[in-house]
């Protein structure tokens, strides 16, 4: 099971990881850099919380194994220790900024080896697409891997919400506090599989009475 990734505590709450879409280092790799960047915040902005969000159990819905493949396989190129050194860098520089009225948005569109371009375009113009039944086609152009995840003729979409629902039902069958935090197309795949936990016979018996806090 790839998305069993993860960092265990034990204060009985669970915070369930879903990345985006594009080329994405190995799953130890990317959950440590998550964690890290999400503690540097915690500790600049609330440090007196930062104990409790070290006691909670961390995973990681990890699917970009199957993102890379797809992507190499449409002539896409990736170099994962220079995306981690990049990644890496961009943390330090963010530690950097010592007080919460300092960071800015476009301080962090920024950082070196970050752009955010594609991934914003595809995620807020889904929507709107969508509704004119255009996303399909010009979506895949700026983001292929999302244009696949909407391929009905293809097994990806089903891959890629089993990968974040398994380590979603897995902080729920143990009854724990569960937030769920996406992060831009990421955002689709999660809302799918509430979805799918809370409507598809197949789960909704078990989960859907079940909640995500947050």
């Amino acid at each position: 099971m790839i998305s069993e990734t993860y960092t265990s505590g034990t204060s009985g709450r669970s915070l369930v990881f879903v990345h985006g879409r594009d080329f994405k280092p190995a799953g130890d790799a990317l959950m440590e850099l998550v964690d890290t960047a999400l503690a540097a915040g915690m500790e600049r902005d609330h440090p007196d919380l930062l104990p409790q969000y070290r006691g909670l159990t961390k995973e990681l819905a990890y699917f970009g194994d199957l993102s890379n493949a797809y992507l190499l396989s449409k002539g896409g190129k990736y170099d994962e220790q220079l995306d981690i050194g990049d990644r890496r860098n961009a943390i330090n520089l963010l530690k950097q900024i010592d007080k919460r009225k300092k960071f800015s948005v476009q301080r962090y569109d920024n950082l070196p080896g970050k752009s955010a371009l594609g991934e914003f375009a595809a995620e807020i113009a889904t929507p709107v697409l969508g509704a004119m039944g255009l996303a399909s086609a010009l979506i895949s152009k700026v983001a292929k891997d999302l244009g696949e995840y909407w391929n009905a003729k293809s097994d990806f979409a089903a891959q890629v919400r089993e990968r974040v629902r398994e380590p979603l039902c897995a902080a729920l069958d143990r009854d724990e506090k569960v937030m769920l935090v996406s992060h831009g197309v990421g955002c689709i795949m999660a809302y799918d599989v509430l979805w799918q936990l809370s409507h598809d016979p197949e789960f909704s018996e078990k989960y859907s009475g079940k909640k995500s806090d947050a």
